[in-house]
């Protein structure tokens, strides 16, 4: 059950304060909230295949694995952009699991 913060800010108003068993158990809200100060930054196709040292073809590869899929694109009209953050946690997890076989 979800833990209930409330306070009394305004008289007569009652303000409930989000904690983090109102989400999933995987979400971090604190790190959503880091995140949400950061500003979004999209990567072009080159920017992409020039941080992975890949080329095009084994890059939409990894969009279609099931084991380890790698971020799918955000259509802009008719460009695809990748959400940096998302590459870059990708390459993360992908080092880690790499370094931890």
């Amino acid at each position: 059950m979800a833990e209930l913060r409330e306070s009394m800010d305004t008289p007569g108003m009652t303000k409930r304060r989000l904690s983090n068993s109102d989400v999933p158990f995987d979400f971090d809200i604190d790190q959503a909230r880091a995140e949400l100060r950061q500003p979004i930054r999209f990567l072009s196709l080159n920017q992409v295949l020039d941080r992975l040292s890949v080329g095009r073809s084994t890059l939409y590869s990894q969009i279609k694995d099931s084991v380890r899929p790698f971020p799918s694109p955000v259509h802009i009209g008719r460009r695809s952009v990748w959400v940096e953050s998302e590459v870059e946690a990708f390459m993360a997890s992908l080092i880690l699991s790499e370094r931890n076989s």
